[in-house]
């Protein structure tokens, strides 16, 4: 089964995979239902893979080869790691990232579950091979934590490369410092606030003539809230970068103030507001992840309703919410209070409501 995503690639291997059908779906609604309905298949393979992973050409020959008309779960124990420019061999990983589901009639369709539990829905086999899946550890993903990259064997990029079809440059996303220093440079900006400035691990990197940093604890060049130098400022920004208290009622008033004192082509920018799991978006700080980013999403999902604005979410370093001074070109409608959203809601709604973009260029030519 493939989507419209489905790289090119993967259809023109796809006419060698015979016997297997490939049938395309638009989402992963009806699937089970097709294959009960229509399909003539006495079986099925059901693999997961995100967009953190990658597999091997040979993957769904090696399938083929190993599976049976009994349900069981194939695991592939050998994979690869690929992060900080280097590439490792994960040899006989008890936690395989792949298990895949021979699923016989009636189907149960395409499912995951914790890899311990896999014994409880359908004997396990391993199947010996040459590395055929791939993580990818980034910033975000905490998960995949850049430990794994000291244990195994350092292999070739290149050939890695090669092997699960990798532009090895891919397109870079613009993160927070760059991003504002981008503005500011086109744009002949001179006049830059931060709010938050923490260890100015940010302000000290940022290339504006005038720059003013706000936080009541360190960093920047005003100690006191943002509460209170909005009610006494009456200066105007170019750039406002907004990393303050991440609280979603904190982040709007921080909005709301900045707006008024923002250039009438300035531009206002947000952080954090991408978490990548719900650890990260706790009202308070959890000791069991370094990473906060608060519930400032939610913020950014109720200025998306707002009409004298126009915001999107760059989905790089931890979502950078991009806001413009003027008339909102694609209005998100919110059918529940604000405080009634959870996490469930976020992993759903996430992509439209705020307005995730890869790149800015179609939002915000820089």
């Amino acid at each position: 089964m493939v989507s419209p995503s489905t790289p090119e690639w993967v259809r023109e291997c796809s006419k060698d995979w015979a016997p297997a059908e490939v049938v395309e779906f638009e989402s992963h609604e009806g699937i089970s239902a097709f294959l009960e309905r229509e399909a003539n298949a006495d079986r099925v393979l059901c693999s997961r893979i995100d967009s953190d992973d990658a597999v091997a050409e040979t993957y769904v020959e090696e399938l083929q080869k190993s599976a049976t008309k009994d349900q069981e779960w194939l695991v592939f124990p050998n994979g690869i790691v690929w992060g900080n420019g280097r590439c490792c061999e994960l040899q006989g990983q008890p936690q395989n990232p792949f298990p895949t589901l021979v699923d016989i009639r009636p189907f149960v369709g395409p499912y995951c579950v914790q890899h311990n539990a896999l014994q409880d829905f359908a004997p396990i086999r391993r199947v010996s091979n040459r590395p055929a899946w791939l993580i990818h550890v980034h910033e975000n993903n905490i998960l995949n934590s850049p430990y794994l990259l000291d244990r195994g064997p350092e292999v070739s990029t290149s050939e890695v490369a090669a092997r699960f079809h990798i532009d090895r440059k891919p397109e870079k996303r613009m993160k927070r410092v760059e991003l504002i220093n981008t503005l500011i440079e086109r744009n002949s900006f001179r006049n830059y606030l931060e709010i938050g400035c923490a260890k100015n691990k940010t302000f000290n990197q940022v290339q504006a003539a005038n720059k003013v940093g706000v936080d009541p604890i360190s960093g920047g060049t005003v100690r006191k809230t943002s509460d209170e130098f909005f009610a006494q400022s009456k200066e105007t920004f170019d750039v406002i970068f907004i990393d303050g208290l991440h609280h979603w009622e904190q982040v709007l008033r921080d909005v709301e103030n900045g707006l008024a004192a923002l250039s009438p082509k300035g531009v206002m920018i947000l952080h954090d507001c991408l978490p990548s799991k719900e650890v990260h978006q706790l009202r308070e700080p959890s000791p069991q992840s370094r990473a906060w980013t608060g519930d400032v999403w939610k913020a950014v999902v109720e200025l998306r309703g707002w009409p004298h604005i126009d915001v999107a979410v760059l989905n790089s370093d931890w979502g950078l919410g991009v806001i413009l001074n003027r008339p909102n070109t694609a209005p998100f409608t919110l059918d529940k209070k604000i405080e009634d959203l959870d996490w469930n809601w976020f992993q759903l709604n996430s992509q439209t409501a705020l307005r995730v973009v890869d790149q800015l260029d179609s939002f915000c030519p820089l």
